[in-house]
């Protein structure tokens, strides 16, 4: 991936989010025999976090990042928010917590995606407006 930044002012709230998800995949990277694809990812999440955080903009690999997190972490929420009051057996909760999150953050993707192809600013819904270039 190549590095496209925006060099635009990041808000306070991200540089505080980015400096903890910089810390979290510095620890995720450093652990000894961990897996070392999740090591690899973790290494690219610390440098994407730590971009923000030193004012670099949003590489790449950032946008990508959180545009991928984001809709699950909407599902997720969905889910919190459907589940008020349901009485669902323990030994099938995380199951049932699990598929609808995938589920609803999938769709929440597909839609956006969808509005963003006709409205470009939505892509806000995704974290981030600006889409990730990839290179070969």
């Amino acid at each position: 991936m190549t590095d496209t930044s925006t060099n635009t002012a990041v808000p306070a709230a991200a540089v505080a989010v980015a400096t903890e998800v910089a810390a979290v995949a510095a620890s995720a990277a450093a652990v000894p025999n961990g897996n070392p694809i999740v090591t690899e990812v973790a290494k690219d999440v610390n440098a994407a976090a730590t971009d923000v955080v030193a004012g670099k903009g949003i590489s790449d690999v950032a946008a990508s990042v959180i545009r991928t997190v984001t809709p699950y972490a909407v599902g997720a929420g969905l889910t919190a928010l459907a589940t008020i009051d349901v009485h669902i057996p323990a030994a099938y909760e995380g199951v049932i917590d699990g598929v609808a999150t995938l589920a609803l953050g999938t769709a929440y993707y597909g839609i956006v995606r969808g509005l963003e192809a006709k409205f470009p600013k939505l892509g806000w819904l995704l974290g981030v407006a600006r889409r990730p270039v990839y290179s070969a």
